[in-house]
């Protein structure tokens, strides 16, 4: 059956299509923050056709060289990283980087970080005409820099303030990119909605740490990181299901996809579109693999993927 669709790849690829709010995906599957570059340099070893947005390096103010290695570590089969937003900064992005993906084929979501409110308006604001982005994420998870001694989605009233702030500069779609280290993940995604945003993207890393032995000394030159990967899948999984039995607004899944399984998961409890992250290190085809495996997977089954989404109930496990 793939090698059916292998044939004839143009034709069924506009079955996987896949809305979140007013932005419309060739495919659910989009690229992480931070683990596909900017968006263009992967075009080698990547089928584009497949993908249907790419997240940028998450931009900040100025140049941001990052934190100091080691910052990158494999354990239990996932990923412990710290590379604390390593970017060019707002100017050399929209100068230097931006011009190289103007005719890249998937979406382009710009992923926003900083140090302050302020800082994120700023970018916002100076990016704000780059008319190739088609939607904008809010960086406020990201557990390996620190906002006041606390990211903002431990901050509910700054998270808030933020996200109206943002919502009367931009036009463009609004993603708010949330901690999966606070336990009301549906409590955070409905302040952010109710303040203006459109989309929610759940989770970004969990916090983790790891020892060396028997010396006991931390593996990365911080004692914290962020962890991703296969095992952080069911945690994930469950977050995306609690959230949408709360509310209705388009989701982002993230959080351990590597195979069909956790990506059909993942739409199953009703997540609009699926992020792949460490997924991506593993296998850069990836996103063709999971969408010929699901195409596979709707016709053998006679349905549409707007059927898919969302189709898992609890009332399926009741028996009579």
């Amino acid at each position: 059956m793939n090698e059916h669709y292998s044939n004839n790849e143009e034709a069924y690829i506009e079955k996987l299509s896949t809305n979140l709010g007013k932005l419309k995906l060739k495919t659910p599957w989009i690229m992480a923050s931070g683990t596909f570059g900017y968006g263009y340099e992967l075009k080698e070893v990547t089928d584009y056709r497949f993908i249907g947005a790419i997240t940028t390096k998450t931009i900040t103010r100025k140049t941001k060289a990052g934190n100091l290695p080691p910052r990158l570590f494999q354990i239990n089969k996932g990923l412990l990283n710290t590379i604390g937003l390593a970017n060019a900064g707002m100017e050399d992005f929209k100068d230097g980087i931006f011009p190289l993906l103007k005719d890249i084929e998937p979406r382009l979501i710009l992923s926003i970080g900083g140090e302050s409110v302020d800082e994120y308006l700023e970018v916002i604001e100076n990016l704000e005409g780059l008319k190739k982005v088609s939607a904008i994420e809010l960086n406020v998870s990201c557990p390996n820099i620190d906002i006041s001694g606390k990211n903002l989605c431990q901050s509910p009233d700054r998270l808030s303030s933020l996200v109206k702030l943002a919502r009367g500069i931009t036009s463009k779609p609004i993603i708010v990119k949330i901690t999966p280290n606070e336990i009301n993940t549906a409590g955070i995604s409905n302040l952010c909605i109710s303040a203006g945003a459109d989309i929610l993207n759940i989770s970004n890393t969990f916090t983790g740490t790891f020892l060396t032995f028997p010396d006991l000394k931390f593996v990365l030159s911080r004692p914290l990181g962020g962890y991703s990967g296969k095992p952080v899948f069911p945690i994930s999984l469950a977050k995306v299901w609690q959230t949408r039995q709360e509310l209705n607004s388009p989701i982002i899944a993230s959080g351990g996809v590597e195979d069909l399984k956790s990506a059909i998961s993942f739409l199953a409890v009703g997540a609009n579109a699926v992020s792949i992250g460490t997924g991506i290190f593993k296998d850069y085809g990836l996103p063709k693999k999971l969408s010929l495996g699901l195409l596979t997977y709707l016709k053998k089954r006679d349905i549409t993927i707007d059927k898919l989404i969302g189709i898992a109930s609890i009332e399926d496990n009741r028996g009579e």
